[in-house]
């Protein structure tokens, strides 16, 4: 039931989102519903395992619709707010460490959706520098917590500097379950790629 509150709650963070950007409440509808009854999210949301995606997304969106509504207040609302998004963006840190491209994602947010004043941009630099800096301290304790910043790599000697390789072949697979979600498994078998003439890697740039 955890799973299943957190991710209608996603959901409903995605419709008020995309309202917020496209100002059309049929898009912001069909992006909402879209994401819920998505089958891709099936193992996040019927996986006990997969709990760690929906909280980190959970915390994803809260730290993007704080950012956004930061600037449209002032006062102590405003710094209140800001506080939020500080807290905001360190619980996805901590659910996931996939929670720093939030900084990214923020910054293209801010590019395409946001017009930018000389006031707006000296905020917009105060909050990326904070995310920068929660970002290097969450470094240092999971360093000094696990004694390493990512899971040790199981993957042969002689593979290990093609690593590189094979990050077009993972984003095309899961592009590839995103517009068409069919035969999904909780451990994808996902080719090596140790040279860049190999077919699954042309195929995957293309």
């Amino acid at each position: 039931y955890t799973n299943v509150l957190l991710h209608t709650l996603n959901g409903f963070m995605v419709y008020v989102l995309a309202f917020f950007f496209f100002k059309r409440w049929y898009l912001s509808l069909f992006s909402g519903i879209l994401f819920i009854t998505h089958p891709v999210q099936t193992e996040a949301v019927a996986w006990i395992s997969g709990r760690n995606d929906i909280i980190v997304t959970f915390f994803s969106l809260l730290t993007i619709l704080s950012y956004r509504y930061l600037h449209t207040l002032t006062g102590i609302r405003r710094k209140i707010t800001f506080v939020a998004f500080i807290i905001f963006y360190g619980c996805a840190l901590f659910s996931k460490e996939s929670g720093m491209i939030l900084l990214l994602l923020i910054i293209l947010l801010d590019y395409f959706f946001q017009p930018m004043s000389l006031t707006d941009s000296n905020s917009r630099r105060k909050a990326y520098l904070t995310m920068v800096l929660l970002s290097l301290l969450y470094f240092c304790i999971r360093t000094m917590v696990l004694g390493q910043v990512g899971m040790p790599a199981a993957i042969p000697v002689e593979e290990s500097g093609y690593g590189f390789l094979k990050v077009p072949v993972i984003y095309a697979y899961y592009f590839k379950m995103i517009v068409l979600p069919v035969t999904q498994t909780a451990i994808p078998l996902i080719p090596s790629c140790i040279t860049v003439k190999n077919a699954t890697f042309i195929t995957s740039c293309m």
